[in-house]
């Protein structure tokens, strides 16, 4: 048993990692065309 137990924690800590990547990837894009953007106004 406790080794499901084991098993379900780490696969909600990949997936919450994944997820976290994945939202600061596409945090970091949106920051890049921002700051594209910024260089096109100034």
């Amino acid at each position: 048993m406790l080794r499901i137990q084991e098993a379900v924690k780490g696969f909600f800590f990949v997936k919450n990692f994944l997820t976290f990547c994945l939202l600061y990837g596409k945090l970091k894009n949106e920051v890049r065309k921002f700051g594209n953007l910024r260089k096109i106004c100034i």
